[in-house]
């Protein structure tokens, strides 16, 4: 039997760099509703882009509700 791709709720795990602190804290949110890890993978990029957050590319993963994880890169 074929791996199906999950459909439904995602989640983007990332190390956000606080410079108050000088500390890179772990951090997750909640990526809704995708129909692939490609549409999970490009909100995941978005949203770093749009909130205009200093991450750790490296530990940035998307995880699916089969608990597997896909890193999100920035091209």
């Amino acid at each position: 039997m074929a791996k199906r791709e999950w459909v439904g709720n995602y989640k983007l795990y990332y190390s956000e760099y606080l410079s108050y602190k000088d500390a890179w804290i772990a951090k997750q949110t909640d990526l809704g509703y995708c129909l692939s890890v490609g549409e999970a993978c490009e909100k995941a990029v978005n949203f770093i882009v749009r909130e205009n957050i200093t991450v750790d590319y490296d530990t940035m993963y998307v995880r699916d509700g089969f608990g597997n994880n896909f890193y999100a890169k920035e091209n």
